[in-house]
């Protein structure tokens, strides 16, 4: 039986521990941005959500608490240019910079917390300077439902992400959507191997890797007997032009289902196994 350890509590980082050798927790979520001389970084917060949390801006400022998507205190004016890591512990049912706002200022997320997000669509939508992503699991769990909820357009657009953690989906159990989830995340060198082998309760895979250049594939992406014949694919990994296609070999996945996958694998043509995809896959 495993033996229980105390609960600890570090006032001074913010940080609350249960410790033993299966877990660790820390509550905050943090992200590093930068700014220039007299710039603001707008939390990115939306209508019809819950929030009640504080912000550390990470410039020896006070804390901001929020308890409202318009809060005023949302919005942080940086006087000196700088990198700045941002913590925010609470509630926050949503986040998402939705292609619009301080999205530029991303430069990484440190660490995904626990904050009671419920939707994380387009999360970091055209964050275009978000380089790095914490290791591990991804601990968002979002609980919408539909082909634009879940992960949708989580990191689209995010053209400098160099890679994706090992394991990152293992949690998303039960999340549907990975609609153009890397959609044109250009430097991501490879997929890690079985990826999005626990994603038992997706259904929509539509560009999920798509415009992702001269990915290397790994043995396995997926758990096979998750597949069924409701699972789209369409434009799934295609990209503009053969010289960037994908390599490596695909499983088989079009022989478990039977719903739209349209151009799937369009112009992926050094798949070694791509003369077997079927037509309307290509």
């Amino acid at each position: 039986m495993r033996k229980e350890v105390p609960l600890i509590l570090d006032k001074k980082n913010d940080k609350m521990f249960l410790i033993d050798q299966y877990r660790f927790s820390d509550p905050a979520f943090k992200i590093t941005v930068t700014a220039t001389a007299g710039q603001i970084f707008t939390i990115p917060l939306k209508v019809g959500y819950s929030y009640n949390f504080t912000a550390n801006w990470g410039d020896g400022t006070a804390d901001s608490t929020i308890t409202a998507y318009n809060d005023a205190d949302i919005s942080h004016t940086y006087t000196n240019a700088g990198n700045y890591q941002i913590s925010m512990v609470g509630l926050i049912q949503y986040f998402g910079f939705i292609g619009v706002g301080s999205r530029l200022m991303l430069k990484s997320i440190d660490a995904w917390g626990n904050i009671g997000i419920i939707a994380c669509d387009r999360a970091f939508d055209g964050c275009s300077n978000l380089t790095t992503l914490p290791l591990g699991k991804l601990t968002w769990i979002p609980t919408n439902t539909g082909s634009s909820g879940g992960y949708y357009r989580l990191f689209t657009s995010c053209t400098k992400l160099a890679s994706i953690p090992v394991d990152f989906f293992d949690l998303a159990v039960n999340v549907q959507s990975f609609v153009n989830t890397f959609w044109e995340c250009f430097l991501i060198p490879s997929i890690p191997n079985n990826l999005l082998y626990n994603c038992a309760g997706a259904i929509y895979y539509s560009g999920t890797f798509r415009s992702c250049r001269f990915l290397v594939l790994p043995t396995s992406i997926f758990n096979l007997a998750n597949l069924s014949i409701t699972t789209t694919f369409a434009n799934f990994m295609d990209v503009d032009a053969t010289s960037r296609s994908p390599t490596g070999t695909i499983q088989d996945i079009w022989n478990y289902t039977t719903a739209t996958s349209t151009d799937a694998f369009d112009q992926c043509t050094a798949i070694t196994n791509y003369a077997s995809i079927p037509g309307a896959w290509t």
